[in-house]
């Protein structure tokens, strides 16, 4: 079996770019709709709408890890 031995170059590393223009895309739309929950909402209500948008963050979050993952893949 014959192994190949492969350097790392500076076209070999993972594209963070795309990726972290995701995450602050997603803090960000996040926070305000949280700071405009928190405006109008209140108790237990509140609390719902935060774990609501936190878990669409997540998700978020993971399908733009996927896509840039993917696009690295994919070059």
């Amino acid at each position: 079996m014959a192994t190949e031995d492969r350097t790392v170059t500076r076209d070999d590393r993972l594209p963070v770019g795309r990726f972290g223009r995701i995450l602050v895309l997603v803090a960000f739309v996040s926070a305000s709709f949280i700071v405009a929950a928190n405006a109008v909402l209140s108790g237990t209500l509140l609390a719902i709408a935060v774990v609501v948008v936190g878990s669409i963050a997540m998700v978020t979050a993971m399908v733009g890890f996927l896509i840039s993952v993917a696009s690295y893949v994919d070059e």
